[in-house]
């Protein structure tokens, strides 16, 4: 009760005074089994247990004491039993003087005796040794050693070569940012020393990732100082986009690259977002505000997008009511645009209220601003809604990138879907001129019916 009460919380060594009474009370108990049956205490409970029992689970508990203590030899300070993943898991729970406090530097040296690595890269705790003078190591020292920078480098990137991260290091605990090797918080270790050192082996991504994108809502999280100083590239492509609204692929989803995302975002309050996540993997995390707001680092691998293309829809002028176009041929093949866009395809999220999914891949870089046209119309042409927009900054589009747009519209409509067609194409902001599309004379408008599957 005293300890729970104090503030101090640095380790199990501030309880071990309790440890001997625990003894004997456990001891006591097990002085209890009686030497032979109580027939009267037998048939009160309902259950039989006899003294033999009593005393075989006794022994074999001990027994399991006892091998478990022998096996974590000579490394007793990292002792977890079975229940909690035994000794090699400990780490996953507790650090500092629990598991690591410098105690197996010497089951580093002899690791890094039986093996070559190109470069390694220690961390551990150097409150009483400086490891590379007192063990005569060969490696790059890394926070919290004193002789480096206080701050990891390329904390979001980290360069190849072989980690060797103590427990104490890798939680957080005597270095400068509490998450900074938080990078690897996200990646089973490779191999285990002496149940207190984490070794992985770290590789460049292959391909070599050249952007990254940054959501701007609600706030871009990094600015382009901090992305080169902590990816430790300063010839990645940059982009920021609405990722509530709309995505950006950049080279049609093949080429590698990362994703910033600001923690409110986080867990995706909203299915668009969420499928988008779906597709990354979580790198890294910074739940704390030092230097930038909190932030999760996701990577993007190479895929070819599923694309839900082949859905039919038609074009015409604008000023068409979509009741004319029952009787024409509807079109299902990608359709390009008077402009940088090709029309892919689209998405019905809802219908009550509406929300569809467009797709476009960009066939030029813009030379002038623009946006997407979402009307709401019925089949006899009234408009009900606008939805117009783009969540992307149009000068950093390329060519062979895919945008994603999301047209979500607030009205529940009286209409049946069937009833229902969203108007879309694109138009240049300075002059609100539409797209024409060449293939069609006159047309510079798509038409999608609500009520496809």
């Amino acid at each position: 009760l005293v300890s729970i009460a104090a503030n101090i919380n640095i380790g199990y060594r501030h309880i071990l005074p309790l440890v001997p009474f625990l003894y004997l009370a456990i001891g006591s108990l097990g002085a209890r089994i009686p030497a032979r049956q109580n027939p009267k205490s037998r048939s009160e409970i309902g259950w039989k247990i006899t003294p033999y029992t009593s005393r075989s689970a006794l022994l074999a508990l001990l027994l399991w004491q006892l091998g478990g203590t022998l096996a974590v030899a000579p490394y007793h300070l990292t002792f977890f039993n079975e229940l909690a993943g035994g000794p090699a898991n400990g780490w996953r729970y507790l650090s500092d003087s629990n598991v690591d406090w410098g105690q197996s530097l010497k089951a580093v040296r002899s690791y890094l005796a039986q093996h070559t690595f190109e470069r390694v890269y220690l961390s551990t705790p150097t409150h009483f040794v400086q490891p590379s003078q007192l063990y005569d190591f060969d490696v790059i020292a890394l926070p919290p050693d004193r002789q480096t920078a206080p701050i990891l480098p390329a904390r979001y990137n980290p360069f190849p070569g072989t980690y060797i991260i103590g427990a104490t290091s890798l939680h957080g605990i005597s270095v400068t940012l509490p998450e900074m090797y938080n990078w690897f918080w996200h990646r089973e270790p490779d191999e285990i020393i002496a149940n207190a050192m984490l070794v992985y082996h770290v590789t460049a991504r292959e391909p070599r990732p050249t952007w990254v994108g940054q959501c701007n809502v609600p706030v871009t999280p990094l600015s382009a100082e901090m992305i080169r100083n902590r990816f430790w590239r300063a010839d990645l492509r940059q982009l920021d986009f609405d990722c509530t609204q709309s995505w950006l692929y950049p080279g049609n989803g093949l080429e590698s690259g990362w994703l910033v995302l600001h923690h409110e975002l986080l867990p995706a309050p909203e299915d668009f977002l969420q499928r988008q996540l779906s597709l990354l993997n979580l790198s890294f995390e910074q739940t704390t505000a030092y230097a930038a707001p909190p932030h999760s680092i996701f990577e993007w691998q190479p895929l070819i997008l599923p694309l839900p293309t082949y859905r039919p829809y038609h074009v015409a002028p604008a000023a068409t009511s979509p009741a004319q176009l029952a009787s024409h041929t509807p079109l299902t093949a990608t359709l390009t645009l008077d402009g940088p866009l090709d029309f892919v395809g689209y998405e019905i999220r809802a219908v009550a209220p509406p929300e569809i999914i467009t797709y476009w891949h960009v066939t030029a870089t813009p030379e002038a601003p623009f946006s997407l046209i979402a009307h709401l119309v019925t089949t006899n042409g009234q408009t009900l809604e606008v939805a117009n927009g783009l969540g992307v900054t149009w000068h950093q589009l390329r060519p062979g990138d895919v945008l994603t747009q999301r047209h979500l519209f607030t009205a529940q409509p009286e209409h049946p879907p069937g009833e229902l067609y969203l108007r879309t194409g694109a138009y240049w902001l300075a002059d609100d001129a539409r797209w024409p599309i060449p293939a069609h004379p006159g047309a510079d408008a798509i038409f999608i019916p609500l009520a496809t599957k």
